[in-house]
């Protein structure tokens, strides 16, 4: 399939510049063909339960995965669904020339690769309909978490960082701290003293010193 020759929107069966093994289906390594991506990046979205119930795949020959035509080409289908979530690159998405050069030119942060930086753009985007809108999938801090191990960076401080400044480099979403990181946890004297459960614990030990001060008084 090449982009030269689709004048829609979406690419369609007729587009596609192989045989598939199957009438009706198409396994794994013909939707990498498809969605211009490895197979290992498929199967990943799969573990990272990235792929909504009804873009999950079925089992055909000796288990093999494979997605109905409507699962990929249809109107919920796997192409729809990644140009919705923007998970890029993709011949549907820009031309071949303009592809390799956003590629080319992709500052990502050390040792990670484009196929991780999509599963935490996805992670990192909110919700644009339903019940969690504006909600993001995933707070900032599930992703350092999630995804430090796999990179080379010696602090969750400095990954942290390098993918703020990424996502802010490509105008990409990013959810907000939902708590500091590299501050200390004690409170000053003023917050312990505003804290609904020391002002609490103080009233009822005030009280205690009142009642036994009330008690050593009346037996003097």
């Amino acid at each position: 399939m090449t982009s030269a020759t689709i004048t829609h929107e979406f690419p369609t069966e007729a587009d596609e510049d192989f045989t598939p093994r199957e009438e009706g289906r198409r396994y794994i390594d013909e939707l990498a063909k498809i969605v211009h991506r490895k197979p290992d990046t498929i199967r990943k979205w799969q573990r990272a339960n990235m792929l909504p119930k009804h873009l999950l795949p079925k089992r055909g020959t000796r288990e093999w995965r494979y997605w109905t035509v409507s699962q990929v080409y249809g109107p919920r289908g796997i192409l729809r669904w990644m140009k919705a979530n923007d998970i890029r690159p993709g011949a549907y998405l820009t031309s071949p020339e303009s592809e390799a050069k956003h590629i080319e030119h992709m500052r990502r942060p050390r040792g990670m690769k484009v196929d991780m930086l999509e599963e935490i753009r996805y992670w990192a985007r909110s919700f644009k309909s339903g019940a969690k809108k504006g909600q993001h999938r995933r707070s900032r801090e599930w992703i350092v978490d999630r995804y430090f191990d796999q990179t080379t960076y010696t602090s969750k401080k400095n990954f942290e960082r390098a993918l703020v400044s990424y996502f802010a480099s490509q105008d990409w979403e990013f959810p907000p701290p939902t708590r500091a990181r590299g501050t200390s946890a004690r409170m000053t004297p003023a917050q312990i003293k505003r804290h609904p459960e020391i002002r609490r614990a103080t009233r009822d030990v005030n009280r205690v010193i009142r009642i036994v001060d009330k008690k050593l008084k009346g037996k003097k």
